[in-house]
């Protein structure tokens, strides 16, 4: 299925402190938030739920969201599928940098009750090599206080193909 229309955008702030990541998501004219989820993936593909940045309590698909929609730190003992190890052992946050995000491999996903599936997504870069596209802004506060930044379109409905990002010329890095 192909990209969502929607008028959302948003942007999303993550900062690997070497402990975990440090998040703020933004959202703008985004109508009934489900989650907001970190998956794990292949680009093209959508992927494991490694992390929830937020979950509906109560759903309201006339609620619009402009402005803060979730704010914290994910650590490891906050991290699921993929990242959790039998008997209910979680793999520290580094195994996620260095496996899914350094490598380009993870996304952030803003699942809506009218898109299911995925309304907004945006690739965590993996590299300094642009890739311009439009709507959803992710910028990255490495530990040096530099900022990376990239935009993405909206998320297919039940598949990530055709994401990408665009880093212009600087990274993340822990």
């Amino acid at each position: 299925m192909g990209p969502v229309n929607t008028k959302g955008s948003g942007t999303a702030m993550l900062n690997y402190t070497g402990e975990g990541y440090d998040f703020e998501i933004y959202l703008y004219n985004v109508y009934g938030v489900k989650n907001i989820e970190l998956h794990v993936a292949a680009p093209g593909t959508h992927g494991d739920v490694v992390a929830f940045f937020y979950a509906a309590p109560f759903q309201n698909a006339t609620q619009v969201t402009n402005g803060l929609a979730a704010k914290g730190t994910l650590m490891g003992h906050d991290f699921l599928g993929p990242l959790l190890l039998p008997l209910a052992q979680h793999l520290p946050a580094s195994f996620l940098e260095e496996r899914y995000v350094s490598t380009g491999n993870a996304v952030v996903v803003v699942h809506t009750l009218a898109n299911e599936g995925g309304e907004l997504g945006a690739w965590l870069p993996a590299s300094k090599a642009p890739a311009p596209m439009a709507d959803m802004h992710m910028h990255m506060p490495g530990a040096d206080g530099m900022v990376a930044s990239a935009s993405v379109a909206p998320a297919p409905a039940d598949s990530m193909a055709g994401m990408d990002m665009s880093m212009g010329d600087m990274h993340m890095h822990g």
